[in-house]
Protein backbone atom coordinates (compact mmCIF):
# COMPACT_ATOMS: atom_id res chain seq x y z
CA UNK A 1 0.00 0.00 0.00
CA UNK A 2 1.32 3.45 -0.87
CA UNK A 3 4.21 2.08 -2.94
CA UNK A 4 5.17 4.01 -6.04
CA UNK A 5 6.31 2.22 -9.19
CA UNK A 6 9.95 2.83 -8.34
CA UNK A 7 9.45 1.21 -4.93
CA UNK A 8 9.52 4.51 -3.05
CA UNK A 9 7.18 4.48 -0.07
CA UNK A 10 6.03 8.10 -0.14
CA UNK A 11 2.43 8.18 -1.33
CA UNK A 12 0.03 8.82 1.51
CA UNK A 13 2.66 10.06 3.93
CA UNK A 14 1.98 13.52 5.41
CA UNK A 15 5.40 14.85 4.41
CA UNK A 16 5.04 13.79 0.76
CA UNK A 17 2.53 16.60 0.38
CA UNK A 18 4.99 19.24 1.63
CA UNK A 19 8.35 17.92 0.40
CA UNK A 20 8.97 20.76 -2.07
CA UNK A 21 8.39 23.38 0.63
CA UNK A 22 10.76 21.53 2.97
CA UNK A 23 13.42 21.45 0.22
CA UNK A 24 12.99 25.19 -0.25
CA UNK A 25 13.81 25.54 3.46
CA UNK A 26 16.94 23.35 2.96
CA UNK A 27 15.53 20.29 4.73
CA UNK A 28 16.68 17.06 3.11
CA UNK A 29 14.68 13.85 2.99
CA UNK A 30 16.04 10.77 4.75
CA UNK A 31 16.95 9.42 1.31
CA UNK A 32 18.96 12.55 0.42
CA UNK A 33 20.59 12.53 3.85
CA UNK A 34 21.84 8.96 3.37
CA UNK A 35 23.55 10.08 0.14
CA UNK A 36 25.28 13.06 1.80
CA UNK A 37 29.00 13.17 2.54
CA UNK A 38 30.25 12.18 5.99
CA UNK A 39 31.02 15.20 8.17
CA UNK A 40 28.87 17.62 6.12
CA UNK A 41 26.58 20.06 7.94
CA UNK A 42 23.04 19.20 6.79
CA UNK A 43 19.40 19.67 7.81
CA UNK A 44 16.57 17.14 7.94
CA UNK A 45 12.91 17.24 8.90
CA UNK A 46 10.57 14.49 9.94
CA UNK A 47 7.86 13.21 12.22
CA UNK A 48 9.30 12.04 15.52
CA UNK A 49 8.40 8.38 15.99
CA UNK A 50 10.74 7.40 18.86
CA UNK A 51 12.79 8.99 21.61
CA UNK A 52 15.33 7.17 23.76
CA UNK A 53 17.42 8.17 26.75
CA UNK A 54 19.26 4.94 27.63
CA UNK A 55 20.85 4.72 31.08
CA UNK A 56 24.05 3.41 29.48
CA UNK A 57 24.44 6.33 27.03
CA UNK A 58 25.78 8.88 29.57
CA UNK A 59 23.01 11.39 28.89
CA UNK A 60 23.00 11.07 25.09
CA UNK A 61 19.45 11.31 23.73
CA UNK A 62 18.36 9.53 20.55
CA UNK A 63 15.50 10.48 18.24
CA UNK A 64 14.14 8.57 15.28
CA UNK A 65 12.29 10.63 12.68
CA UNK A 66 10.28 9.33 9.77
CA UNK A 67 9.53 10.91 6.42
CA UNK A 68 8.09 9.54 3.20
CA UNK A 69 11.41 7.85 2.27
CA UNK A 70 12.39 6.20 5.55
CA UNK A 71 14.02 6.96 8.87
CA UNK A 72 16.59 9.43 10.18
CA UNK A 73 18.57 8.76 13.35
CA UNK A 74 19.34 11.86 15.40
CA UNK A 75 22.00 11.85 18.12
CA UNK A 76 21.74 14.61 20.74
CA UNK A 77 24.68 15.12 23.09
CA UNK A 78 23.82 15.45 26.78
CA UNK A 79 24.53 19.18 27.06
CA UNK A 80 22.37 20.00 24.03
CA UNK A 81 19.62 17.70 25.32
CA UNK A 82 19.55 19.47 28.68
CA UNK A 83 19.24 22.87 26.95
CA UNK A 84 16.38 21.70 24.69
CA UNK A 85 14.79 19.03 26.86
CA UNK A 86 11.26 20.53 26.88
CA UNK A 87 11.18 20.85 23.10
CA UNK A 88 12.69 17.42 22.42
CA UNK A 89 10.28 15.63 24.74
CA UNK A 90 7.15 17.05 23.10
CA UNK A 91 7.94 17.95 19.47
CA UNK A 92 6.14 15.93 16.78
CA UNK A 93 7.42 17.56 13.58
CA UNK A 94 11.10 18.30 14.01
CA UNK A 95 13.62 20.22 11.96
CA UNK A 96 17.18 19.34 12.88
CA UNK A 97 20.53 20.77 11.79
CA UNK A 98 23.64 18.74 12.41
CA UNK A 99 26.71 16.95 11.16
CA UNK A 100 26.25 13.85 9.06
CA UNK A 101 27.97 10.90 10.67
CA UNK A 102 28.50 7.53 9.04
CA UNK A 103 29.68 4.67 11.24
CA UNK A 104 29.67 0.97 10.34
CA UNK A 105 27.07 1.44 7.59
CA UNK A 106 24.69 3.49 9.76
CA UNK A 107 23.92 7.13 8.94
CA UNK A 108 23.17 9.50 11.82
CA UNK A 109 22.75 13.23 12.18
CA UNK A 110 24.72 14.57 15.15
CA UNK A 111 22.40 17.41 16.20
CA UNK A 112 23.49 21.02 16.61
CA UNK A 113 20.10 22.80 16.61
CA UNK A 114 16.35 22.16 16.38
CA UNK A 115 13.09 23.72 15.21
CA UNK A 116 9.53 22.76 16.08
CA UNK A 117 8.16 22.94 12.54
CA UNK A 118 4.58 22.32 13.57
CA UNK A 119 4.64 25.12 16.16
CA UNK A 120 6.12 27.47 13.55
CA UNK A 121 3.17 26.72 11.27
CA UNK A 122 5.20 24.71 8.80
CA UNK A 123 2.87 21.74 9.06
CA UNK A 124 -0.76 21.96 10.02
CA UNK A 125 -2.08 19.64 12.64
CA UNK A 126 -5.71 20.17 11.61
CA UNK A 127 -7.33 17.79 9.16
CA UNK A 128 -9.04 20.62 7.27
CA UNK A 129 -5.90 21.27 5.23
CA UNK A 130 -6.31 25.04 5.37
CA UNK A 131 -3.26 27.20 5.78
CA UNK A 132 -3.73 30.72 7.08
CA UNK A 133 -0.25 30.96 8.60
CA UNK A 134 1.93 30.96 5.49
CA UNK A 135 3.05 27.46 6.43
CA UNK A 136 3.12 24.30 4.40
CA UNK A 137 -0.61 23.64 4.57
CA UNK A 138 -2.67 21.10 2.73
CA UNK A 139 -1.39 18.21 4.83
CA UNK A 140 -3.24 15.53 6.69
CA UNK A 141 -3.47 15.56 10.42
CA UNK A 142 -0.56 14.43 12.54
CA UNK A 143 -3.23 13.24 14.96
CA UNK A 144 -4.03 10.20 12.80
CA UNK A 145 -1.62 7.59 14.08
CA UNK A 146 1.64 9.54 13.92
CA UNK A 147 2.61 9.13 17.52
CA UNK A 148 6.05 8.91 19.03
CA UNK A 149 7.16 5.77 20.83
CA UNK A 150 9.24 6.94 23.76
CA UNK A 151 11.64 4.52 25.42
CA UNK A 152 13.59 5.35 28.55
Amino acid sequence: KGMKKGGSKNQGHPLAEVRERLRALSYLSSEELRAGPDGQRLSAAGIVIARQLPQTAKGTFFITMEDEYGFTNIIVRATLYERHRRLLCRVRFLGCDGLLQRREGVTNLLATSFRDLELEGLLESSSEGRDNSGGLGGTRSLERGWRSRDFR
